[in-house]
């Protein structure tokens, strides 16, 4: 595998798992810096903070799945 195809799974693998990672620990601390790995219209739905924060820290689980997923296939394939 070509070292520049690595590079690119490395960059995107530490990104969602640095972005989850802060979803996780401070869902609503960082509403600018997190906006492009949220989906909007699930956060408008909320009526409550708890249930917005309830609702990025899901949004987060999923972007750490991404990065743990990209992380692993470079592994894999190294």
């Amino acid at each position: 595998m070509p070292l520049f195809i690595k590079i690119i799974f490395l960059f995107f693998a530490t990104i969602f798992v640095v972005a989850a990672l802060l979803m996780l620990v401070a869902p609503l601390k960082y509403p600018k810096l997190l906006a492009g790995f949220l989906n909007g219209r699930v956060i408008r739905r909320q009526a409550t903070e708890r249930d917005k924060a309830f609702a990025i820290r899901t949004q987060a689980l999923i972007a750490l799945t991404c990065g743990a997923l990209f992380a692993f296939f470079l592994w894999t394939l190294s």
